[in-house]
């Protein structure tokens, strides 16, 4: 049987950023600025290249220049759902002066809670929990779904609602949401968060009709709570910026080693324009955009 070159071209970055990367290892560890600190935090080996060149490279819920975390006010309160191992809640650390992590899955959330140790970091605090569209107790997947209840052994995880989070803390100055394709369920059942949410970064899937469906329903809902939206699809830099942000950017070592390599394969790859699309697409499955979402 011969094999699949989709798979084959998808598993190549990866295969070679391990390789440039050396992570074997168990854990492998990232050094980056935020403010006037130099951070740490440690995460899955296998992890390295989406959640560095997402959060620490190219910025990309910071992509739009109000939506810089190094802009907000100082006594900014900031909602990170799906906070993964925390890297972007410590960055948040620096300019906000609360930020709440959501995070379900039992391994991100212990990687989250030793990297907010490891940084003495003490204005963020970690939930183990899931938004979801209702309050409960669902079954969670590593693959970041929520599958419904638990039959097979899985990870139950507790589930709260974003309306009841936004009216815990009473005023969120940016969300910040990557819920792995759940954002739609989540946002469709809120009818108070709205109001009490400023501005919204937030990674939407678009994998069948069905998030088609509910992206088109989410901007209209936006809309109608008086935010101005924008929805940019992967790659959404321009050549200039694909090539020139690697060499920028917060990342100052990953595994103790300086990261010119991985500098330069990230400035082929995204410094490429349109070719980087058609790259991207072969790599990934489905589509990928970030939206942002403000009130004037």
């Amino acid at each position: 049987m011969g094999s699949d070159p989709d798979v084959m071209v998808r598993g190549i970055p990866w295969r070679l950023f391990e390789k440039i990367g050396a992570t074997a290892q168990s854990n492998a560890s990232v050094e980056f600025e935020a403010g006037q600190r130099i951070l740490r935090a440690n995460l899955p080996p296998d992890q390295l290249w989406v959640a560095i060149k997402d959060i620490l490279v190219y910025e990309d819920y910071e992509f739009l220049q109000s939506f810089r975390l190094s802009k907000m006010p100082v006594a900014a309160t900031v909602l990170d759902a799906g906070a993964f191992v925390g890297l972007y809640s410590l960055r948040a650390s620096q300019f906000a002066r609360r930020v709440v992590s959501l995070e379900p899955s039992p391994r991100n959330y212990a990687y989250l809670t030793a990297n907010l140790s490891l940084n003495k970091i003490s204005n963020v605090e970690p939930h183990e929990l899931a938004l979801s569209s209702k309050e409960g107790i669902s079954a969670f997947t590593e693959a970041g779904t929520i599958s419904g209840f638990d039959r097979n052994g899985r990870h139950l995880v507790e589930t709260t609602t974003l309306d009841d989070v936004a009216e815990s803390l009473g005023r969120v100055d940016l969300l910040k949401m990557d819920i792995e394709g759940a954002e739609y369920d989540v946002f469709a059942a809120s009818k108070l968060a709205w109001k009490r949410i400023a501005k919204i970064t937030a990674e939407v899937h678009v994998y069948n009709e069905a998030h088609k469906i509910g992206l088109r329903k989410l901007v209209q809902d936006l809309r109608r709570n008086a935010f101005e939206v924008k929805v940019l699809w992967s790659p959404f830099q321009g050549i200039a910026y694909g090539i020139t942000k690697p060499w920028k950017c917060a990342l100052r070592r990953y595994n103790g080693r300086d990261p010119m390599l991985y500098r330069l394969m990230l400035s082929a790859i995204y410094g490429a324009g349109p070719l980087a699309g058609a790259l991207k697409r072969s790599m990934e499955i489905g589509s990928e955009g970030l939206l942002f979402a403000y009130r004037e």
